[in-house]
Formats: structure tokens, sequence, C-alpha cells
């Protein structure tokens, strides 16, 4: 059996530590959070079906829908019986899957964007979920 001296047996607590909050960090927390990279697929998904159903909401009426995240709801909802997603807070707003509600943001009459604040719940920053109707896909912040 090796013997190490207290140089060595320091380093590998250390490195030890190391390696254990790293793996807490990426594998544990973000699922005590609330959250987890299992929801982004999820979240994409109902991005790209909003997409969708604004999109019929201008080809029926000629416009976007007006107004904020709630107002959006009613819009869709009043026109489009059959809208499926429908995962809303009190405040009858769209939500993420990790509760936080979608921003809508509409570019003039020929675009918009949809945001998810991602894993971390915070806008503005490079977990968010972007989907942006020009492209018909999925950007960047």
């Amino acid at each position: 059996m090796k013997e190490y001296n207290l140089k060595q047996s320091v380093l590998i607590v250390i490195v030890g530590s190391a390696l254990l909050w790293l793996c807490l960090y990426v594998f544990v927390f973000p699922h005590l959070a609330g959250g987890g990279p299992a929801k982004v697929p999820l979240t994409r998904s109902d991005e790209k079906q909003l997409f969708l159903s604004i999109e019929n909401y201008k080809q029926t009426f000629g416009n976007y829908p007006t107004g904020e995240n709630a107002s959006i709801v009613k819009a869709l909802a009043g026109n489009y019986p059959h809208l499926t997603f429908n995962p809303t807070n009190e405040n009858g707003e769209f939500v993420d899957p990790w509760k936080i509600p979608y921003k809508f943001v509409f570019d003039g009459t020929n675009s918009f964007t949809i945001l998810s604040a991602g894993i971390d719940q915070k806008f503005g920053d490079a977990d968010d979920i972007i989907f942006n109707s020009v492209s018909n896909g999925f950007v960047k912040p």
C-alpha cells in the first residue's frame, strides 16, 4: 500500500472535493431548483406550438394578437378552442416548464420572438430559450 505525504494528501482531498462539487452542480442542483436540462426540449416544443398558433391567428385576422402575455392567451384561446398548449399561471399567462411567464416581443407587423428564461429562470443570459419567427427557429441570446 502506498503512503502519501501531507502535501499529497491535501491535494487529493482538494481535487476530490472539487470533483464532488462539480458533479453536484451539474447533476443535482439544477433538479433541486425545479429545473434541469430535461425541460429544455419541452420548452422548445411549447414555443414552436405557440409560434404556429400566433401565425394561424395572423393568417385568420390579418395581424398578430396584441398586448401582453395574458392578452395573447385570451386571443388565442378565444379563437382557437382546439389550442392544446394550456400551461397558464393564476394571471392567465402562458408559462414555461419552470412556471415563468413567456415573453412575447412583436417586431412590427412581420416578426416576433418568444422567450423563456430557461433553466436559471432569469431573462437575459445564455440559457434563455428564444424562438424567432423570421428564422423559424431557435436563436441564442
